[in-house]
């Protein structure tokens, strides 16, 4: 029989005051770097999520437009208590009304039982940055008439900048002369 005498190693129970250091180092640089990307994520995000909710809101006008056989509006709210419109290109900071509107102002006419409200859609504390472009054949709020086509000079197209987004992750909600909604991406400042 063969006999290999014991070895004699010394046995380590822990890990030395350097070691734990660098451990405790490296960790501290992961943790900070994937916070700063958590965060810009978020803020990146919020623009797609505002987008689609919005361009969601626009299709929901349209539809009802058609649907009802009165035009239809969507505009950006005055305040946060989302009953009446504002005619500020950045006033969709507060949220926007979807509403029934019979003439196509841009303006919720409540006496006489006109205009009613169908949908609104608060911001919920985000603090974007949502601009509406008013040149040319653009609005500060979109109308549909009864065949889903918008009203006469009132396309839209809206950018969603959020604040402290970076890359290209801003958006372009857009609604075409043939009343189509499309969302596009835009570069954040």
């Amino acid at each position: 029989m063969f006999y290999l005498p014991p070895i004699n190693v010394k046995r380590h129970d822990g890990v030395t005051i350097i070691e734990l250091m660098v451990i405790i180092a490296i960790a501290a640089i992961m943790v900070t770097a994937s916070g700063y990307t958590f965060i810009t994520s978020g803020q990146n995000q919020q623009g797609q999520q505002i987008a689609a909710q919005l361009a969601a809101s626009l299709r929901y006008a349209r539809s009802q437009a058609f649907l009802l056989g009165v035009g239809v509006s969507v505009c950006p709210a005055a305040s946060t208590a989302l009953t009446s419109c504002s005619t500020g290109a950045t006033a969709w900071n507060n949220g926007w009304i979807v509403f029934v509107d019979f003439n196509n102002d841009g303006v919720i006419n409540t006496s006489g039982g006109t205009d009613s409200i169908l949908q609104v859609s608060p911001m919920g504390g985000k603090n974007p940055n949502i601009t509406a472009s008013i040149a040319g054949a653009f609005a500060s709020y979109a109308s549909f008439s009864t065949t889903g086509l918008p009203v006469a000079n009132r396309q839209l197209d809206v950018a969603i900048i959020p604040t402290g987004c970076t890359g290209d992750y801003g958006r372009r909600v857009y609604v075409t002369a043939s009343g189509r909604v499309t969302i596009t991406n835009v570069s954040c400042p």
